[in-house]
């Protein structure tokens, strides 16, 4: 029994217990406070009601799950695996609330956002002949058109 204990004391305390594992570095989640300096709500409603509050505080939690579904799926190459994340599930799910945030990420970043736009929006400004650049810049012109950019 003294024996397990010393081991497990040992193990608590070897050369590299100060650091963080490295799946811990990999898969750490910036704080919420990190996101909202970074990208800054920008939602248009009447400042100072409680419904700018709640709709800046909602602002910054697409953003943060727009920066974990960035982080998470940046090495990834399957359309699928990155449309069917679950940080992108959750952004789409905010509906018409999300727009703004997609809209600037979609602007700054480019990215797969086409499905999520189309899926919240019921609409697609997209030809099929379309590019992938041609796509973003139609969207984009959509965006400004009703005034989410």
């Amino acid at each position: 029994m003294a024996k397990a204990a010393v081991r497990r004391r040992q193990s608590r305390t070897g050369p590299y217990s100060h650091r963080p594992s490295r799946t811990t570095q990999l898969f750490r989640k910036p704080p919420v406070a990190e996101i909202s300096k970074r990208f800054p709500a920008t939602v248009p409603i009447e400042p100072g009601t409680w419904s700018s509050r709640v709709a800046a505080e909602q602002a910054v939690t697409i953003r943060a799950l727009i920066a974990q579904w960035r982080e998470e799926t940046k090495f990834t190459s399957s359309v699928e695996d990155i449309i069917f994340h679950p940080a992108y599930q959750r952004v789409m799910a905010k509906g018409k609330a999300a727009l703004n945030c997609i809209f600037q990420d979609l602007e700054q970043n480019g990215g797969f956002w086409f499905w999520a736009l189309q899926n919240i929006t019921e609409q697609d400004p997209v030809l099929p002949e379309h590019c992938i650049k041609a796509a973003k810049e139609a969207w984009l012109a959509w965006g400004r058109e009703h005034q989410y950019l």
